[in-house]
């Protein structure tokens, strides 16, 4: 699994992601610090939401979108 140096104070190393969370291992997403992304729990929540999105979606072959909660 490829990594990439941390730019977060005390993470050194963090796993290397596209935009979408995919890493080069076929399979293996990664969100929040492990990307990348800011220590800050807010952040990583919704940098978790995300990438869970993306996963959902390239499982179910489209876009995946559940408006049905927007009422």
């Amino acid at each position: 699994m490829k990594t990439k140096p941390g730019t977060e104070p005390r993470i050194k190393t963090v796993l290397n992601v596209d935009a979408e969370g995919k890493t080069n291992v076929e399979g293996i997403w990664a969100a929040g610090t492990i990307a990348g992304v800011s220590v800050h729990t807010i952040i990583t929540a919704g940098d978790g939401a995300k990438v869970a999105i993306n996963v959902i979606s390239e499982l179910n072959g489209e876009r995946y979108v559940d408006h049905d909660l927007m009422k």
